[in-house]
């Protein structure tokens, strides 16, 4: 029994379907996943930054409010706002961004020149410490973190009035 010639031509021709039809990857597919990929993962990247930096923000705050009561129990204690924290007995605290925080009395913040609070001022200069401003809207001061309205505001200076 030999090879049939027609069994070889049609296993031939069956081979060279097969190879021609290539189910793979082209060049253009593969770039345009990698693309793909490649915004995805800046997108997440972006994501987590935010997340950071609102977290760092949130930090500040309550920092703040820690500091603002052992100021009024001060306050209580004594009959007189401290001249600064270490007066008030107070270890200086660094705030996220390794500043440390500011503390003045009343009326060295303001806003369109009116002050902030009218018992003492509280900050953090936030991630971009600049010259102090004493306007809470010039310069470097809108990303500062703020203790406003004796209290019932601590919170980006950019977010001021609400």
């Amino acid at each position: 029994m030999g090879i049939n010639r027609n069994e070889c031509k049609l296993a031939l021709n069956l081979f060279i379907r097969t190879a021609q039809n290539n189910n793979g990857f082209t060049l253009i597919e593969l770039i345009m996943v990698c693309a793909l990929i490649g915004v995805l993962a800046t997108m997440a990247v972006t994501g987590i930054s935010d997340f950071k930096n609102k977290t760092k923000i949130s930090r500040a705050a309550a920092e703040i409010r820690g500091l603002e009561k052992d100021i009024i129990a001060f306050a209580s204690e004594k009959g007189a706002y401290p001249t600064d924290l270490t007066v008030a007995g107070m270890v200086q605290l660094n705030d996220p961004w390794g500043n440390a925080y500011e503390y003045k009395p009343a009326g060295t913040r303001t806003y369109s020149g009116n002050p902030i609070n009218t018992d003492f001022d509280l900050w953090s200069y936030g991630p971009i410490k600049g010259v102090i401003n004493d306007s809470i809207i010039q310069g470097d001061s809108p990303d500062d973190i703020i203790r406003a309205r004796d209290g019932s505001f601590d919170e980006s200076a950019i977010r001021y009035p609400l």
